[in-house]
């Protein structure tokens, strides 16, 4: 799965930008969300982002490491 990821965002480097962006604004609008309303429920918008941005993080290292841009 890292691998597979690694060759999309660097096939579809704009698709991978949003991808990250919208993971970005959701961890963002989260936290405004959990401030303002006091909810546990938005933490689940912080906690569920985390997983893809791991998977993310570990193909852009593969990426470096092992594919030429």
């Amino acid at each position: 799965m890292i691998r597979s990821y690694a060759l999309f965002s660097q096939k579809y480097k704009k698709s991978h930008c949003f991808i990250v962006s919208a993971l970005l604004l959701t961890i963002v609008v989260s936290i405004i969300l959990l401030l303002s309303e006091e909810k546990i429920i938005f933490l689940l918008g912080l906690i569920i982002p985390v997983f893809p941005l791991i998977i993310i993080a570990r193909a852009s290292e593969y990426k470096r490491k092992y594919l030429n841009d």
